[in-house]
């Protein structure tokens, strides 16, 4: 198969920032974003690449995340997620925006949904066992002068913290009111390889929201 290769300027943080690298591109997808860095502390850098796919239906295009090996000019495919992020217009919103980062061995990847109201979720996973385990999950969504919603999940004690925070912009100064829940979520086994196959859903305990992550 004839490989395609694409030289890009990396300016994502986390990544070697101003270095040129070569992007693997075996499909003519088109790439969404990348990153390079040690992601196994193995003291190698692997390179990081979302693709846009040819699967697009009413959410936009399917996307995907491979991992690739470095050996010296050589890209060798070592991990690739079907399910790592949301299609390219999920939720209605054309502007699906992916940012990935690597820090301290972590792989974060952000998918941000900007709208009238905005969504900006963070995963951060470390590999594991083998594995990319997602070890923390962050949330942001609202907009001004309504509410934001934040939420803050960590598998290592299984807790999500779930605040609201209402915005009335016609108050001089500006009024705000939360609200602020802690619940467990046990036993969800979240990994890069099924991140968004199925969405854990979850009601908050006092203020009986239906949510998910």
């Amino acid at each position: 198969m004839k490989m395609t290769v694409i030289i890009l300027i990396i300016m994502l943080n986390g990544c070697m920032t101003g270095s040129k690298t070569q992007i693997p591109n075996p499909d003519n997808f088109e790439i969404v974003s990348s990153c390079l860095g040690d992601i196994n502390n193995d003291k190698e850098n692997e390179l990081v690449v979302v693709y846009n796919t040819n699967d697009e239906n009413a959410w936009g295009k399917a996307r995907i995340l491979r991992i690739y090996k470095i050996n010296k000019d050589k890209y060798i495919l070592w991990k690739e997620s079907l399910y790592a992020l949301r299609r390219s217009k999920e939720n209605g919103v054309n502007d699906n925006r992916v940012n990935i980062r690597i820090d301290n061995g972590l792989l974060k990847i952000t998918n941000e949904q900007i709208s009238n109201w905005k969504l900006e979720e963070t995963n951060i996973y470390n590999f594991v066992d083998n594995q990319f385990k997602l070890i923390e999950y962050n949330s942001k969504y609202g907009r001004d002068c309504n509410y934001w919603i934040t939420i803050n999940y960590t598998s290592s004690d299984c807790k999500l913290i779930f605040n609201k925070v209402y915005e009335n912009c016609n108050d001089s100064p500006l009024k705000k009111e939360s609200e602020h829940e802690e619940l467990f979520l046990k036993d969800l086994n979240l990994n890069l390889m099924n991140r968004t196959k199925n969405y854990i859903e979850f009601t908050t305990p006092k203020y009986q929201y239906d949510w998910n992550i």
